[in-house]
């Protein structure tokens, strides 16, 4: 028990320093309207504020040819400019059509560009999303599974919070600098190395966790096998899903959109842009530049907001914050594992009676009792529970005290036997009966305690 507490000590200080340090989350732009309100400061922030969230050096080449191009038809339609031969571009209605009808399949190749753009930020947000679930899921297994031995459980705690910043290095395809020292206190300087040298980090961090799962499942001896297995099954279960997360990730980062339609849409764009001076020139003048100026940032804004998100894994302002991400899972296995003291205290005498009453539901379920199987598991469970130090009066429930391993072992035992009893051989009465599994239960712990 005190090695225990001693493992358990040193991995959560490593942790609460780890998170509570001063983190380089990057030049993300997080904006939240206000949905209550009328949002008057979301509005100031997001019209006349948010340049710096703006992904406007996509489209400053294409801006800049279309404005030079702008600028010489003004110039050269001017009569000031060009004496008595100025350029005259008559007024056309045939031409004012054409042009009405080639905005409409160019504006339908933009709004799917920006939608297929926000599909893939939106998966890879998902995606994420379900990393950080399953790494709160797989170090709550971690917790529970394999309590029996703190090393394997805590080397896996670790390796789980580790995973994330291995797949942000992996998306990004490099490391920051100080990436030794960002993961300080929870690799040493060999791990550290071992993490920096691998070609896929993910997969380092993947052997490791699986390593630690295999070890502390052999190791644990107060189980049967086939409990054992199963919870193997299950921490295996959650480490594929997390696999598949960085997998999903590793898919939009490397699959762009097909060069063709990208081509398409471009060659037509500019095209289109490079002809508005033209179209404008006799009823605009000298402002003929500028409305072209309007004109092109609205349509090169979408691609290039497009090409700012398509891929989210960057350093980009509209990128994913990934490195927060990686901070929340820290927070998250500091949490679980700050709380396993208090679950020393009632794991061990509680979980085979949990088994066991949800147990005693099903059988009764199955065996026929479909009526009253509630108040017949109640029933049982007020009987096993008698162990427990309760005081009805003000209604306190007290921990009940840490029963010997050869008495955990016995329910364990039990909760096993009483699973693989077929439903259709188990009665009602041979439940409930004097020499049934509830009975036994409520007995064996009751010497367990010394009652």
């Amino acid at each position: 028990m005190g090695h225990s507490y001693v493992a358990r000590e040193s991995l959560l200080e490593s942790l609460k320093s780890f998170t509570a340090k001063e983190w380089k989350l990057g030049r993300h732009v997080i904006f939240k309207p206000d949905p209550d309100g009328i949002d008057f400061s979301g509005w100031v922030f997001s019209s006349f504020c948010a340049f710096r969230g703006r992904a406007l050096a996509h489209i400053l080449l294409p801006l800049l040819v279309i404005m030079v191009e702008a600028t010489v038809v003004a110039m050269l339609s001017h009569p000031a400019v060009m004496a008595d031969r100025p350029l005259v571009i008559p007024a056309s209605h045939a031409f004012e059509d054409f042009y009405r009808m080639l905005g409409v399949p160019v504006s339908f190749l933009l709004v799917f560009r920006l939608n297929r753009a926000a599909v893939r930020f939106y998966d890879s947000r998902a995606a994420f999303g379900k990393l950080i679930e399953c790494s709160r899921v797989l170090a709550g297994q971690a917790v529970q599974y394999l309590s029996h031995d703190p090393v394997r459980r805590d080397s896996m705690c670790r390796w789980v919070v580790v995973y994330p910043f291995a797949a942000r290095n992996y998306l990004r395809g490099h490391a920051p600098p100080d990436a030794k020292e960002e993961l300080a206190g929870l690799l040493n300087e060999e791990e550290a190395e071992q993490l920096s040298r691998a070609k896929m980090q993910p997969l380092l961090c993947l052997d490791r966790i699986r390593g630690s799962m295999w070890s502390g499942a052999k190791s644990n001896t107060g189980l049967p096998p086939s409990l054992v297995a199963q919870t193997l099954n299950n921490m295996e279960a959650t480490l594929a899903t997390i696999t598949g997360t960085v997998a999903a990730m590793e898919r939009i980062n490397n699959t762009p959109l097909p060069i063709a339609w990208v081509a398409h849409l471009r060659q037509f764009l500019l095209f289109y842009l490079l002809g508005i001076p033209f179209s404008l020139q006799s009823s605009f003048g000298w402002a003929t530049p500028l409305v072209t100026l309007v004109i092109s940032v609205a349509m090169l804004g979408l691609e290039s907001a497009a090409v700012s998100c398509e891929r989210p894994f960057g350093h980009n302002t509209n990128h994913l914050p990934m490195t927060l991400f990686c901070k929340v899972i820290a927070e998250n296995v500091q949490q679980i594992l700050s709380e396993t003291e208090c679950m020393d205290g009632c794991a061990d005498g509680c979980t085979a009676i949990d088994l066991e009453l949800g147990s005693s539901q099903e059988y009764a379920i199955a065996s026929g009792a479909a009526r009253a199987p509630a108040t017949e598991a109640v029933s049982a469970q007020h009987e096993v529970q008698g162990a427990a130090d309760v005081a009805p009066r003000t209604g306190r429930v007290l921990h009940p005290p840490r029963l010997p391993h050869a008495a955990r072992r016995s329910l364990a035992e039990l909760s096993y036997l009483g699973r693989a009893e077929k439903p259709r051989d188990l009665t009602r009465q041979h439940f409930f009966s004097s020499g049934g599994i509830a009975s036994q239960v409520s007995s064996r712990l009751a010497a367990a305690v010394g009652i």
